[in-house]
């Protein structure tokens, strides 16, 4: 969130996709380089992971062929930040409740989720009958 409590427009930690085949990895990859100009792009296990300045409502995001499912990625904790924690359980679960349930931004996850599925914020449900 902006310094005047306004929602930023892209997420901050990102996108993931998610491929259909491992054969179709190599072009996928290649299709968001060239749709999407990425400003990081990585791949691991299946998932590419990358940032890209283009709005979640554009249609470069949802007509992207090769890729299976899009994620936003909310939250991100490197495995190495757990190692010290591995001790004690309450510890870990404590660690995990605050990065992934407290610190996340999803007042801001549910603006991106309606950009990206073009739900207008403004329209209300019509009670039938």
């Amino acid at each position: 969130m902006s310094s005047r409590g306004e929602i930023s427009q892209h997420p901050p930690r990102g996108y993931f996709a998610t491929i259909s085949s491992k054969g179709i990895h190599k072009v996928a990859y290649n299709e968001i380089i060239e749709k999407l100009n990425p400003t990081e792009l990585d791949s691991v296990e299946g998932k590419l992971f990358f940032n890209t300045s283009i709005s979640p409502s554009a249609p470069e995001i949802r007509e992207l062929r090769t890729v299976e499912k899009m994620f936003v990625t909310i939250a991100f904790e490197p495995a190495e930040s757990f190692i010290p924690l591995l001790t004690d359980r309450n510890q870990i679960l404590k660690h995990i409740e605050k990065v992934f349930v407290k610190d996340a931004p999803w007042r801001e996850c549910l603006e991106w989720w309606r950009l990206f599925k073009g739900v207008d914020k403004t329209r209300k449900r019509v009670n039938e009958g």
